[in-house]
């Protein structure tokens, strides 16, 4: 059966700060006070996203969190561009999050994952803390305490040009995606972040791909270039 292929004609730029980078993994958890949250959809929003993975009764992660409720304060805390999840990663209830907060002076979003630790699983946390800085592009960078704001500006400087259909690099062509000048590599990530593949070549087929969404990346001069795509 012939596949069809839609592609979501919004290229994004960013320029390369580091190797570290990778596309954050989606994932849905709930506030400690009951408020469910996607990492997708508020990144969509426009908003920068601090993941903080902590435990409760990790020295180095009290001394932090301070800083971080400082960072949010001068960020819009009110949630105009930026957005700090304090994970729990060591199965803490809501209450002793609560506690935390109060304790420590943090006003930013908590969360516990006693009922759901999957996130801790997709990020590879083994240890605390740890902290990753997503932008709305979804390019993840992992860095120390020290580096946030940075990481974050960083984010707030990234520029975003929509591409028209006349501009397009690639055509669709008996199941191949074929682009228009050499590219290489180009890598394909599932919707997750996982990557699946790399292509060495300026073709590449799609016939034998699962139904889904996909992302394609590819480098081009100092850019980025990232095309989400759907087959069904």
């Amino acid at each position: 059966m012939k596949k069809k292929l839609i592609l979501f004609w919004l290229m994004i730029h960013f320029f390369i700060q580091t190797k570290s980078q990778t596309i954050a993994y989606d994932f849905t958890l709930t506030d400690v006070y009951g408020i469910q949250h996607n990492l997708y959809q508020t990144l969509d929003s426009g908003k920068v996203v601090v993941l903080d993975f902590f435990i409760t009764n990790c020295g180095t992660c009290q001394i932090n969190t301070p800083i971080l409720d400082s960072i949010w304060n001068e960020n819009n805390h009110h949630g105009d561009s930026l957005r700090i999840w304090g994970i729990e990663c060591s199965g803490r209830n809501d209450s002793s999050i609560i506690a935390f907060m109060q304790q420590y002076h943090a006003t930013y979003h908590f969360f516990s994952t006693l009922n759901d630790d999957v996130v801790t699983y997709l990020y590879n946390i083994t240890y605390t803390p740890q902290y990753f800085v997503v932008c709305p592009n979804k390019i993840m960078k992992q860095v120390s305490i020290n580096h946030i704001r940075d990481a974050i500006s960083d984010c707030t400087s990234l520029s975003y040009d929509k591409l028209d259909h006349q501009q397009q690099p690639f055509i669709i062509f008996n199941n191949q995606i074929i682009f228009s000048s050499p590219v290489q590599p180009v890598e394909l990530y599932s919707i997750q972040g996982l990557l699946l593949k790399t292509y060495y070549s300026p073709i590449i087929p799609i016939d034998q791909l699962k139904k889904g969404i996909y992302i394609l990346k590819w480098k081009n001069l100092e850019y980025f270039n990232t095309y989400k795509l759907c087959i069904f």
